[in-house]
Order: structure tokens, then C-alpha cells, then sequence
């Protein structure tokens, strides 16, 4: 009798055992806290550890993320923005602000149900202006040689030194862009026309349609794409062999107009770019050929600041030009750069960046239909502090965005 009620309840207790299995454990205190703990304070306690302590973020984070990749981000951020004064939240789901003595950053922070992040990204900062004027003199203390232009509505609203020349590192893109549009439209070649990818014209960095297509054909709305949106050398110097370097050289400072391989390789070779610094053009013409066959150099080997004369130059006012009449061109599309691309109506970017280079070049529309063109460029003989010139840009375009 007592087996066929012990079979009777047998499923019974079974079912018992697996709820009793469902039930969730019990939470350390340390667990508790940690749940209960606000966003805010996480955010504050994450910054002021500096990458110390990354125990308040979830196993599945670091499975995008790798722990020493996060712990140097912080470090970085921290010594570069300053300790954290306040913080608080941003109408954006899971997003919050960051204040320090001079920046604010938003921040995206996603949280578990155990309370550990899931989700953190810090977005580029934003300086902290007292003035527009200010703003233009913190701009021009960054670096020895400083250019900029503002444009709206096509007149010309703030400025410095808009026509001088500087180096521009991967901004020469905007004129291969340019030339290549130029000669389909006299030709009327369509951008679905194939270019090949010749792999004798690898470059740095080789980029992802080289790895996929290498020797293929590919459209040229592709290579033309890859070269604006992701600084892709190889593309460009495609482009550049489909032109002919000599259609791009318009003025003194671009003859010859180097392929992203040559300047490599001059930066490679100190004693030879001082020659072709000093050289007239036929002579650098000669130099070019000279290096020609060499191989590319190894990445440690150009991993120097930028040599005078060994690059390409362009002045503010010529980016901020080329700038507004390619926006619409399809390649450009997918790129806003360090704008906060919900606060326009259209964005275009290109950028440009080398030890001791950089450069900004917008088109912007706002809302409501006021058009904003922007060039900011910096040269140094040393390195330059990428992430004070991103928030100082973030608070010009912020406050044209105001102005719109």
C-alpha cells in the first residue's frame, strides 16, 4: 500500500524539487547592495576608480569588451577629463552625464537585473565654454599653427588664419573625391562602374573591402565610400591610380600630390623626406620614382611626428568648400564625425588625424534649414591632445547648433 502512495506523490515531489530549483538564491549583502545602488552612483564610483575596480561590470560585458581594454579607456579618460564633480541623468534611455572641472560627457550606462553594467559608452566630451570668444582662444593655444573657418549660410561668421596652408593628414580625401567627381561627370561614368583593386596598391591600413576583394573589381561607389567614411588609404590610392595623381595637383603645395604609399614611405626615411622637403618639384618628382619600388616600411617606422613638407596641405577655407559641394554625394553618407548626429538635420565629416596633425571638416544643416560649414585644423611638432580638440569641436558645434 505504501508504494502505490509513495508512486502516487512521486510527480508531485518532483514538480516540488524543480520549483524549489526555480527559486532564486539568496542574495549576499554585497549582492543587495549592489542592486540597490543608483545609476548615478555606479557612474561616479566607475569614474573615480579609474579602472581600479571593475567588479560592478557584468561577465557579458566582457565578452565585447576585454577587462584590460576597459581598465585602460578609464585610466585614459580620467587623467585626460578630470575628477568627476557631478553627475546625473539624460532624457536618452540608460543615459546619464558626467561633469568635471571643464567637461561634461554623456554616457550610456545598461544595467543587468543583478544590478552589474551591461552596457557602458562614454560618448566624445563636450568643453565646457564661458564664450564663444573663449572658446576661439582655447582653440588656438592647442597648437603652434591653428586654422579655422565658420560658414553660415555661406558667409563667413568667425575665423583664424583661414587661407594659410596646414597639414591636413587623411582630409586629402576630400580632393580625390572631388577630382573623381569631377571626371564623372565630364565623362559621365556612373558610380556602379567597377574599379579594380590592384594589390600592388595596398597601403596602411589595408582596410576591410582590400581583405575581402583583394584584385577584384569592385564599384566605385564602394572604394569611393570605404576612402570617406573610414579613412581607408588603400581605396584612396586606387582612386588616385584611376585619376592620375596629376589631375589633383592644383596648387604649389599638393605637386606632387602624394599617394597615401609615397608619404609612408618618405615618413619612413628621415634623411630622404628632408631632401624632399627642400626640393624643387621635378627633383621630388625624381624622389617619388626613386622610392617607388621599396616596400612599404613597417608601422613602428612611420609611428613619428608629422615631417614639414611631407604631406598634404590645404588650408580651412578650401576644406570648408570642398566640404559643402560633396556632401551630397553618395560616398559621403554614414560619417557625422563627433557630432551628435540627432541634433541635425544632415551631417558630413571628414577627418584627419597624424602625431602632431589633426583636422575637422563639417557640413551641417540644422532643423531648421540653416546650413553651418566648419574646418578646424592643428599642426604641432609634438603630439597634440586628441581629446581636449574633440571637446573644444563639440562645443563650437553645440553652440552653432544653438545659433541655427
Amino acid at each position: 500500500m505504501r508504494d502505490i502512495i509513495e508512486q502516487a506523490l512521486k510527480p508531485f515531489r518532483d514538480i516540488k524539487a524543480g520549483l524549489q530549483k526555480l527559486q532564486p538564491k539568496a542574495l549576499t549583502p554585497e549582492a543587495l547592495a549592489l542592486r540597490s545602488k543608483s545609476s548615478e552612483d555606479m557612474l561616479f564610483e566607475i569614474w573615480r576608480g579609474g579602472g581600479a575596480d571593475l567588479s560592478m561590470f557584468a561577465k557579458s560585458f566582457f565578452s565585447i569588451v576585454p577587462a584590460e581594454a576597459l581598465r585602460e579607456a578609464l585610466v585614459q579618460a580620467t587623467e585626460l577629463y578630470g575628477p568627476a564633480l557631478s553627475v546625473g541623468t539624460e532624457k536618452q534611455k540608460n543615459g546619464y552625464f558626467l561633469e568635471t572641472s571643464e567637461y561634461r560627457l554623456s554616457v550610456l550606462l545598461e544595467r543587468d537585473r543583478n544590478g552589474l553594467v551591461k552596457g557602458f559608452f562614454i560618448k566624445p566630451p563636450l568643453f565646457k565654454m564661458e564664450s564663444i570668444n573663449d572658446l576661439m582662444a582655447k582653440m588656438a593655444a592647442e597648437a603652434s599653427e591653428h586654422a579655422l573657418i565658420v560658414k553660415k549660410n555661406g558667409e563667413v561668421v568667425y575665423s583664424h588664419q583661414p587661407d594659410k596652408a596646414l597639414a591636413v593628414s587623411s582630409s586629402y580625401m576630400l580632393f580625390v573625391l572631388k577630382a573623381l567627381n569631377d571626371k564623372m561627370s565630364a565623362q559621365n561614368i556612373k558610380w556602379r562602374q567597377k574599379i579594380r583593386l590592384k594589390p600592388e596598391l595596398v597601403s596602411y591600413p589595408e582596410g576591410s573591402l582590400y581583405k575581402k576583394s583583394k584584385g577584384a573589381l569592385v564599384p566605385l561607389q564602394s572604394a569611393a565610400q570605404h576612402m570617406m567614411v573610414l579613412s581607408d588609404n588603400s581605396c584612396a590610392d586606387v582612386i588616385i591610380d584611376f585619376l592620375g595623381a596629376s589631375s589633383l595637383e592644383d596648387t604649389p603645395e599638393r605637386t606632387p600630390f602624394l599617394t597615401s604609399k609615397q608619404f609612408f614611405k618618405l615618413q619612413a626615411d628621415t634623411e630622404l623626406a628632408a631632401r624632399y622637403k627642400d626640393a624643387e618639384v621635378e627633383e621630388r618628382r625624381a624622389i617619388l620614382e626613386e622610392i617607388d619600388a621599396r616596400d612599404l616600411p613597417s608601422l613602428e617606422d612611420i609611428n613619428r611626428p608629422v615631417q614639414d613638407g611631407v604631406e598634404w596641405y590645404a588650408s580651412a577655407n578650401e576644406l570648408a568648400k570642398l566640404i559643402d559641394e560633396l556632401a551630397p554625394l553618395p560616398p559621403m553618407a554614414g560619417n557625422s564625425g563627433f557630432a551628435t548626429a540627432a541634433d541635425w538635420l544632415k551631417v558630413a565629416f571628414k577627418g584627419g588625424s597624424q602625431i602632431g596633425v589633426m583636422a575637422f571638416t563639417y557640413n551641417l544643416q540644422a532643423k531648421n534649414g540653416t546650413r553651418w560649414q566648419v574646418s578646424m585644423i592643428w599642426n604641432d611638432e609634438k603630439p597634440l591632445n586628441e581629446g581636449r580638440l574633440m571637446g573644444l569641436s563639440n562645443a563650437l558645434l553645440s553652440y552653432l547648433k544653438d545659433k541655427s
